[in-house]
């Protein structure tokens, strides 16, 4: 495909691979011929194997020091032979490489949407079959809540261990899903151990590469990539045969994903990362030593730089050294300040049930933070072969950030994998202040999840003002969550504070561009032919031309008075309509507090056809029966210009509720004799003017109701 090779020549420009300089022989190696990069003598350059003085005085191979950077020769797309599955996007990289240009090259080109959560799976070796509990928790629990909630799940991408049982619980949810957004599932694998790594090589790319991942006899040493992943990343760090030495690109990935924002609404939260870690290990509860050029201390660089804000801003920054860890440690992300946070599943084994217990009984009840068994014994029973001292202070160490672990067990059910992930982040924060938890509240708005607001958020232990509940309520409203809408404002947020002119303008200037209502703007404000002035960074946005849509589609008798641009409001009007003139909202309603902002939303929300929104704000609004009837209305004219027919149909069906709303309201006004209350109702209309309601009065008791007051009614 030549585009799409001329479309992606750059790579090779900005992506590395390494290659091996310097021969330092492996001293388990009896024949001498094997480097201790595990390639052999003969797979290196001939300048690698001089013998110079400088090679001759080195006797511990680093990969900083011994390796070199050149043009990365494999990168594409992965036809995996026989599998029959959509290809997938990969990359053969150095470790060095700065995630900021990967995460780019992740959303930008190969058109990956950024996540709302970021889920790193870890563990131990695994084998060929997972318990039955344990497949339902990854197939019901993880890559459903990755497809519901938008997330990626990140692993070692290779058919063994914990990869390949991710990779199929993808596979069998993906089957099982009849529609819904393809679950992102990303491996990052170390070039050295894949299998058939040669077929991928190319270096003008690959379109696609076609791969043979299975038929080979097992050997331990390379491992085929598992073909339910959609993309890959191929960490080259100049070794040959040897796990691990991905790590430092996955750690500084994961790290710098963490201060990405996820978009939701245009408006982003930051990127939560949470570690799920099944079985595993003891090298899983290791924090490596400094070691390598800075000195660097895996975990602390980077979150010394994420705290300062300089992560992935500088070229060749030093990330942790991990090149002699052959897992990915739990202990190096979770022991520091400002770590990801780690999902425990009690009962897979290893490293997740020793730090499961020992938790457990460090927060026993009614032992006063004292434990009931000792933790070295508790140790020894997950770990004989290890060193019990060394492991003991890895996980004391471990323990000085309780709040970062979480215990997931099977009495919780995969179905609430979600709530306990969030329950999870919501325990890291460690604060009883609200703004501690304001991207949770966000996160929980972009998953559509009021029920884990409400069980994790609202359950009266964080004191919620109104001020930290605007950013979550824009959210909802730009992204159709009426039941959150109505959460945050029984929760005490006050509507009429909220709804600012420029928040107003920036609801309208949401709607999506096939829409109906930006298309009806769009034609009044073009109408000349002539183009809007763009905006200046600094600038607020301009208030849209609704009253000319409004007088366009209703005419000038029935459409409601609105100022020409967005004027501001002072603050003591702040409680009056912005969408009315002072002239109407003197003539048709008095300045009632809390009154116009309803009116406001109500009717941006039967311009972009958000049926739910509409209703709830027509309840919480006043003048029921005009408010109803003038929805009608204006639902009956757009219904009619919709070029979608469903929604047209949305449209029409909506407005005969309204009008069902309106005249079943307005006939029990006058049964029950209120006809002066009645009168007052249809004639003190923040929306709409008598002539709407005289267009839509059907009922013969309605004209009748008219007829009392001088007015002759034609249907």
């Amino acid at each position: 495909m030549v585009g799409a090779e001329k479309e992606q020549s750059w790579i090779p420009k900005i992506f590395k691979k390494k290659t091996c300089t310097t021969f330092v022989a492996d001293p388990t190696d009896s024949g001498g011929s094997l480097c201790q990069c595990g390639h052999p003598r003969g797979a290196h350059p001939s300048v690698a194997v001089e013998d110079a003085f400088g090679a001759a005085v080195v006797t511990v191979w680093d990969s900083d020091l011994h390796t070199t950077e050149k043009p990365t020769d494999a990168f594409g797309d992965l036809d995996f032979l026989g599998a029959g599955r959509k290809i997938s996007n990969f990359l053969r990289l150095s470790d060095r490489t700065d995630p900021a240009t990967v995460y780019t090259l992740v959303t930008k080109v190969w058109g990956f949407r950024a996540p709302n959560l970021v889920v790193s799976v870890l563990g131990g070796s695994g084998g060929p079959i997972l318990q039955t509990w344990l497949q339902d928790l990854l197939r019901r629990g993880l890559v459903r809540a990755a497809q519901s909630t938008g997330a990626w799940i990140v692993t070692g991408g290779l058919h063994k261990g914990i990869g390949r049982h991710v990779g199929a619980a993808v596979r069998d949810h993906q089957t099982a899903s009849t529609g819904g957004s393809k679950v992102v599932a990303m491996g990052v694998a170390p070039w050295g151990v894949v299998r058939n790594r040669d077929t991928l090589t190319n270096p003008k790319g690959s379109f696609p590469a076609r791969y043979r991942w299975r038929g080979d006899p097992e050997d331990g040493v390379q491992f085929p990539l598992d073909y339910n992943y959609s993309a890959f990343f191929l960490v080259d760090d100049g070794t040959h045969g040897r796990l691990g030495g991905e790590n430092r690109f996955r750690l500084g990935f994961e790290s710098y994903l963490a201060q990405q924002k996820t978009g939701v609404g245009g408006t982003g939260i930051d990127i939560p990362v949470l570690l799920l870690l099944i079985d595993g290990d003891e090298k899983m509860l290791k924090v490596q030593e400094p070691r390598g050029p800075g000195g660097c201390t895996p975990g602390s660089q980077v979150l010394e730089e994420k705290r300062a804000g300089n992560l992935g801003s500088r070229k060749g920054e030093c990330f942790p050294s991990l090149t002699c860890l052959p897992f990915y440690s739990v202990a190096d992300r979770g022991c520091h300040p400002g770590s990801a946070p780690c999902l425990l599943v009690a009962g897979s084994g290893g490293a997740a049930d020793c730090l499961a217990e020992i938790l457990e009984d460090t927060l026993a009840p009614g032992s006063g933070g004292g434990r009931r068994r000792e933790p070295r014994d508790l140790i020894k029973r997950f770990f004989p072969k290890g060193d019990p001292e060394v492991l003991q202070a890895q996980v004391e160490r471990i323990m000085t950030r309780k709040e970062l672990l979480t215990v997931y067990s099977t009495d919780d059910g995969p179905e609430e994998f979600e709530t306990i992930v969030l329950r999870a982040l919501v325990k890291a924060c460690g604060s009883s202040e609200a703004s501690a938890y304001l991207d949770e509240l966000r996160l929980a708005v972009a998953w559509n999840r009021v029920d884990i607001a409400q069980s994790e958020l609202f359950r009266g232990d964080i004191q919620w003002r109104s001020f930290h509940l605007e950013a979550s309520l824009m959210d909802a409203l730009l992204n159709d969550r009426p039941e959150f809408v109505r959460l945050l404002i029984s929760h005490g947020l006050s509507l009429g504070h909220f709804l600012t002119p420029v928040r107003l303008a920036q609801l309208y200037n949401a709607a999506p561009p096939n829409s109906l209502i930006h298309n009806l703007l769009d034609q009044v404000s073009h109408g000349a032919s002539t183009k809007a002035p763009a905006l200046k960074p600094s600038e607020e946005p301009q208030f849209p031309k609704v009253g000319q849509v409004l007088r366009m589609l209703l005419g000038k008798t029935c459409a409601p008075t609105f100022p020409a641009g967005g004027t501001r409001r002072s603050d003591n009007s702040r409680e009056n309509s912005f969408m009315l003139s002072d002239k109407a909202a003197s003539g048709l309603m008095e300045a009632v507090p809390g009154q116009a902002p309803w009116s406001d939303l109500l009717l941006w929300a039967l311009l972009l056809n958000r049926a739910q929104m509409a209703l709830y704000f027509w309840e919480m609004g006043s003048n029921s029966v005009a408010s109803a009837l003038g929805a009608s209305l204006l639902l009956r004219v757009l219904g009619r210009l919709e070029t979608e027919a469903e929604e047209a149909a949305r449209r029409k069906e909506l407005a005969a509720k309204f009008e069902g709303l309106g005249v079943d309201l307005f006939g029990e006004c006058y049964r029950s004799s209120e006809e002066r209350s009645a009168r007052l109702l249809l004639r003190r209309c923040p929306l709409w003017g008598d002539a709407t309601c005289l267009q839509l009065a059907t009922q013969a008791d309605a004209r009748a109701f008219f007829a009392q007051d001088g007015v002759q009614v034609s249907i």
